[in-house]
């Protein structure tokens, strides 16, 4: 088997929020500075491409991309992407808070021809890139959605979260519709920027009675009562939103009396499936002085934690976190988010992976992660194998087979094991082969794999922890990389 051979270092960037008081009162009329987000692979963090797109067919208000910035100075905007294929995008407007910020990029222009077209978004001296499909111009099934309470103020409409001037809206702030549809399929739907906000919602309708959740973006430029006009195809409604004057910044601190988090995950997170609504954290924070409050964390592994409203009382009282953006890697630990006075929480993520601790960097092994049982003579050969980047190429990858007579079950083996064979092979960005194995005479400390639990009907499945020493020249070294908090969870071929 040809194993790859790169390493690479996964940094966990911790943004540390501040607890102290804030000024609400900014320049707005400055340019403002900050950044595009983007992953390892400059792929813009939390990119949504909405609508449909068809060569020779004008681009309407259902084709934007969503991006984030994270903003250090606020201040007017414009984010721009290249013009591609006879289209591109443009956001512009006001950042009035640092930190995290959602922003929608109208698309303008025609398709030229059909193809998948990579975009480049750039803000200040950041850049991200955007995938976007076009299509031969062919009929596609669009959702036919009659509003509740068309033509004039929707019926069902209620809103989540806190509005407020100055204060960004966050995954919290939506507005929930009373909904027919008539005919499936479907839908992008965005209302104006009304008072610096917006509401919009995407995805695929099915027939019948439902509701609709429009997520709000933006941030309320003064307060007072405003309409926003929800248009499906034919039906219109309307409904109103009230914002709050501004009001002083709270002061808290983030954790409980013992000065932890006491954070409570909530959801479920798993790899390449964005996080919903559902998913969040809830935790603890002691008010000393009421006001308005924004919490959000660093984005880590592809996914922010984000709230803000206002603080009615003061004491020791519950927040939650909403939980944006979609897992870039699976592990049961590791991704850890940070916050204000050193509280921090992990959140495990679903999937197929092999990851460890090298040398006490966090690793991955999850391109073309596997496992596979096979029989041989008078016994069972386990093998998982999993490589840090495209297995044609010549990148870092890991092996572990383990040989024994009968069957493979739930179990501690370690290259000591009497009757069995045991193997791991870490191979470097250098070519070079680290091994543990079993050999002739006891070996201290030994290589250790723990397989907790295998499941060989369908869906089979193994799950399992290794750690442990692997040397040059065979295993008998000098070269040395030590391996800790090994963890695989694979389906398993047979």
């Amino acid at each position: 088997m040809n194993y790859s051979k790169h390493l690479i270092i996964v940094f966990l960037t911790l943004f540390v929020f501040s607890a102290c008081q804030k000024e609400l009162n900014f320049d707005y009329s400055a340019p403002s500075v900050g950044s595009l987000q983007a992953n390892l692979s400059f792929e813009c963090v939390g990119d949504s491409v909405y609508g449909n797109y068809q060569k020779d067919s004008v681009l309407n208000s259902s084709n934007y991309i969503d991006v984030k910035a994270n903003v250090t100075t606020v201040g007017t905007y414009t984010i721009l992407s290249d013009t591609i294929d006879g289209f591109y995008f443009k956001g512009e407007g006001t950042f009035g808070s640092v930190g995290i910020n959602k922003v929608r990029l109208k698309g303008y222009g025609t398709p030229i021809e059909n193809g998948l077209f990579h975009f480049t978004i750039s803000y200040n001296n950041s850049f991200c890139t955007a995938e976007v499909l076009v299509q031969d111009n062919i009929n596609i099934n669009e959702a036919v959605i009659q509003l509740g309470g068309q033509p004039n103020s929707c019926s069902g409409a209620v809103l989540s979260g806190t509005y407020m001037q100055t204060l960004p809206m966050s995954s919290n702030n939506n507005a929930t519709l009373s909904i027919t549809v008539l005919t499936g399929g479907s839908y992008s739907i965005a209302t104006p920027y009304v008072n610096g906000v917006s509401f919009s919602a995407a995805g695929i309708a099915n027939l019948g009675d439902n509701t609709l959740l429009l997520a709000g973006t933006g941030t309320p430029t003064t307060s007072g009562t405003f309409n926003y006009t929800v248009i499906c195809g034919s039906s219109t409604c309307t409904f109103s939103v009230t914002f709050l004057p501004a009001a002083p910044s709270a002061v808290y601190s983030i954790g409980g009396i013992t000065g932890s988090c006491n954070a409570t995950p909530h959801g479920t997170y798993t790899q390449g499936v964005p996080t919903n609504s559902s998913d969040s954290v809830t935790l603890t924070v002691n008010v000393t002085s009421t006001g308005t409050y924004q919490m959000t964390t660093g984005e880590v592994n592809g996914v922010t934690f984000a709230a803000n409203g206002v603080f009615t009382v003061t004491g020791y009282q519950s927040v939650t976190l909403y939980a944006s953006g979609t897992p870039i890697t699976a592990a049961p630990y590791q991704f850890l988010y940070t916050l204000g006075n050193g509280c921090t929480f992990s959140i495990p993520v679903t999937g197929n992976y092999i990851i460890c601790n090298l040398d006490g960097v966090f690793t991955t092994f999850n391109y073309g992660a596997s496992a596979g049982l096979t029989s041989q003579a008078g016994g069972t050969l386990l093998s998982i194998d999993g490589s840090q980047f495209d297995p044609s190429t010549s990148d870092p990858s890991i092996n572990i087979q383990i040989s024994k007579p009968g069957s493979i079950v739930a179990d501690s083996i370690n290259v000591n094991t009497s009757g069995v064979a045991l193997s791991c092979d870490y191979y470097d960005a250098s070519s070079i082969d680290f091994v543990a194995m079993t050999g002739t005479s006891p070996q201290t400390n030994p290589f250790t794999v723990i397989i907790t639990s295998i499941t060989t009907s369908i869906p089979a499945r193994i799950k399992g922890r290794f750690y442990g020493p692997v040397k040059d020249n065979n295993g008998a070294g000098p070269g040395q990389k030590t391996i800790t908090l090994g963890y695989f969870d694979l389906p398993l071929n047979q």
